[in-house]
């Protein structure tokens, strides 16, 4: 079984480096060995139902293996080099999702807001934002001053969303608590008119990153 370049094959939007990782991890390791006209759909359905339950086989594996594959067995199809695609129409096994809970038990909520009292601006007192306001991390990260109506304990940006390839801009309100307003009290204000509220380097550009590097920097 060789591997076909990804415009041969017609696979079309996936980078030829998605196609050649997919064959040489997943695919040639167990068929590889295998004629492709001895290829049967059993053999193929009964090895992808063993995929779901190895810890190192995604349902991104299972689907693009099966998607590469039909695309190959068409190719060979239509220079009859096979006689039938054990692929065409098959429904895949996929692995169970794995169940997540977003409930944090109280201890944890506490240790982490201990952490972020020893890390302190910016890192700690951004993640104390987040988990009292459930925002978005970046909505507060790149605020700027002027975003903020501490009389009316509100904060008002723009937020931006892409639907079928064309970009809204929606202004999005957000109430703050006594608390926010408390810990955004304590931060420092920059020199400027219109600084970056959470920044590393004086309200000059925002805090674009949680990358542990930075929230491990002090000033």
């Amino acid at each position: 079984m060789a591997v076909k370049r990804d415009d041969e094959l017609g696979i079309g939007i996936y980078s030829w480096q998605t196609v050649q990782t997919t064959f040489k991890d997943h695919i040639l390791p167990i068929w590889g060995d295998i004629p492709v006209t001895e290829l049967t759909r059993g053999a193929v359905l009964s090895e992808l139902e063993t995929w779901v339950r190895k810890p190192d086989k995604k349902s991104s594996h299972i689907k693009n293996s099966a998607k590469f594959l039909r695309k190959f067995y068409n190719w060979l199809l239509d220079r009859e080099l096979a006689d039938s695609n054990p692929f065409l129409r098959m429904t895949l096994p996929i692995p169970q999702a794995k169940q997540f809970s977003g409930h944090w038990p109280d201890a944890r909520i506490k240790a982490l807001w201990l952490a972020c009292e020893e890390v302190g601006y910016p890192c700690g007192s951004l993640t104390q934002i987040l988990l009292l306001t459930g925002a978005r991390r970046d909505e507060f990260a790149e605020s700027r001053f002027s975003e903020y109506d501490f009389p009316a304990a509100l904060f008002r940006t723009i937020r931006h969303k892409r639907n079928y390839m064309k970009k809204t801009e929606d202004v999005f309100v957000l109430p703050l608590s006594t608390h926010v307003l408390k810990i955004i009290d304590r931060m420092p204000r920059w020199p400027g008119e219109d600084f970056f509220l959470i920044s590393h380097n004086e309200g000059k550009t925002p805090m674009s990153s949680m990358h542990r590097r930075q929230c491990a920097k002090r000033d």
